[in-house]
């Protein structure tokens, strides 16, 4: 990385609605939480197990992420949220509980899927 350019970038270890201060905000955050069900961790054996254990669905850290997104999001700003091949659906109807968030496109991988999600500046009734 560039050293003019490292103060662009925070890097934060800990519990994500813990690291950060309730005024900050970023125009971007991309997330890769852990979203594999507890049920089927044991399908792969060479990840660690606190790697890959989303609970008991699989979207316990998504919907962590989720409201983290809520509270430091920019306005205007954009997040990509990683999740499992079979819970984008999910994830985007989680996301229409949201007022000032909304899911804008979601592409489906082998693997997984990413789904893209922008804070929107809420119209007056």
């Amino acid at each position: 990385m560039d050293v003019g350019r490292r103060h662009r970038a925070r890097v934060r270890e800990g519990r994500m609605d813990a690291v950060l201060d309730q005024q900050e905000e970023f125009a971007v955050i991309i997330a890769d939480p852990p979203w594999v069900p507890t049920g089927d961790t044991a399908r792969f054996p060479e990840d660690p197990v606190g790697a890959i254990d989303g609970g008991a669905d699989g979207l316990n850290l998504v919907r962590s992420c989720l409201m983290v997104m809520e509270r430091h999001l920019a306005m205007a700003g954009s997040a990509v949220l990683q999740t499992g091949p079979n819970q984008a659906e999910r994830v985007v109807d989680m996301v229409a509980g949201y007022d000032e968030l909304a899911v804008i496109e979601v592409r489906r991988l082998e693997r997984g899927a990413l789904v893209q999600i922008d804070r929107i500046i809420a119209t007056a009734p």
